[in-house]
């Protein structure tokens, strides 16, 4: 007897028939829905890269421009003593006008330079602080900076008081005083590198390094929670 003909002899159950069917359907529906599942995960996980991804390269760009800044800072810091000792040992009105180009950018008084670090704000008028704070700077990174910047204001009434002798070529008064019998000129040179003034240096100096460091450390610590989250986002669409 063919095969044909024995399962013509014992047809299926229509109840089990319907209840085939029934099951198929379930099944495809929850595969269909399964696979809708994981489509919409994965793309999820996918715009979550490119988002981490996006994150990733505006931390690193955060990171570039506040690493040139600080420097920027910190250069413009050690120009503004050179030039006024310079200009104290020699008189050259080239140096002074130097040193107040720097100081004037410096506090938001005329442009920055074209040259400014990075081409920051290059022909804007901003302060140097507020250079810092638009770069996304915390409170205590800016607590730092102003504590700088305020010894950086007492250093500058120094530095302003040796110069303005040397143009007047006598003894002008400030914040420093002349000793009996010293030159007009000996006394600019001496207050630009007495001890005082090597100490208020130091001070800028160390408020600076303070700040770079805080602002390295901080600025890391972002891009690797940010480059290890966009690795496990990574990790879970290659998953799915």
């Amino acid at each position: 007897m063919s095969s044909k003909k024995e399962y013509a002899d014992f047809p299926l159950d229509p109840h089990k028939k319907k209840m085939l069917a029934v099951n198929i359907k379930t099944l495809f529906r929850i595969l269909t829905f399964t696979t809708l599942v994981f489509l919409i995960a994965s793309l999820d996980m996918i715009f979550a890269v490119r988002a981490a991804k996006t994150k990733l390269l505006s931390a690193w760009m955060q990171e570039k421009n506040l690493m040139a800044a600080s420097e920027e800072l910190r250069q413009s810091s050690e120009d503004l003593t050179r030039l006024c000792r310079v200009f104290a040992a020699n008189e050259a009105r080239k140096y002074e006008d130097e040193y107040l180009a720097i100081l004037n950018w410096r506090n938001g008084k005329t442009a920055r330079p074209a040259k400014a670090a990075n081409s920051l704000y290059a022909g804007k008028t901003i302060s140097q602080y507020d250079v810092f704070k638009e770069l996304g700077c915390t409170k205590d990174e800016l607590a730092l900076l102003t504590a700088a910047t305020k010894l950086s204001d007492v250093l500058a009434l120094r530095e302003a008081q040796a110069m303005e002798t040397i143009k007047q070529k006598k003894y002008v008064s400030g914040p420093a005083a002349i000793f009996d019998g010293e030159r007009y000129d000996d006394f600019a040179v001496r207050i630009l590198h007495d001890e005082e003034y090597h100490n208020q240096v130091t001070k800028i100096m160390q408020l600076i390094d303070e700040f770079c460091m805080l602002l390295a450390d901080r600025t890391h610590a972002v891009i690797s929670a940010t480059n290890r989250m966009a690795d496990t986002y990574l990790f879970l669409t290659v998953v799915l």
